[in-house]
């Protein structure tokens, strides 16, 4: 069976940290697409939110320190867009852990498109920055 993102070159942004965090944070949602199609209980579904949401925050701190040392001017645009979706993942968690909402494919693939679309875009924007700067030095 196919993954639900199967990871493609295209989104290796050249920064290894972030590139393994990224591939980390798809896997885990591959985990999640996985408990679509084995009927689990709430409980699992509700756990992997909860990493997943760990594992996010985690990685936008990084993210971000790496932006604030080199200079990048749209950090604070990039910082907003992590807070949105920690926000998000968070009432999602709970919502889920309660009870009161089910992980439906709808769901997964809104997931999958935002984490795709922030590696190539808002992701893609700070690592062409990054990597000018570190390699000039």
């Amino acid at each position: 069976m196919a993954e639900f993102i199967e990871w493609q070159s295209h989104l290796n942004l050249g920064i290894a940290p972030i590139d393994y965090q990224h591939r980390e944070l798809a896997d885990l949602l591959n985990r999640l697409a996985d408990t679509l199609n084995t009927g689990t209980t709430t409980a699992e579904p509700a756990a992997l939110l909860q990493r997943i949401h760990r594992h996010a925050r985690a990685h936008f701190l990084y993210e971000e320190q790496l932006m604030l040392s080199s200079g990048f001017r749209d950090h604070i645009h990039h910082q907003r867009e992590h807070t949105m979706l920690l926000g998000e993942l968070k009432s999602l968690t709970t919502t889920v852990s309660r009870g009161h909402a089910p992980i439906d494919s709808d769901l997964m693939h809104a997931l999958r498109d935002w984490l795709i679309a922030h590696i190539v875009t808002s992701d893609r924007e700070f690592s062409n920055h990054y990597l000018r700067v570190t390699t000039d030095n």
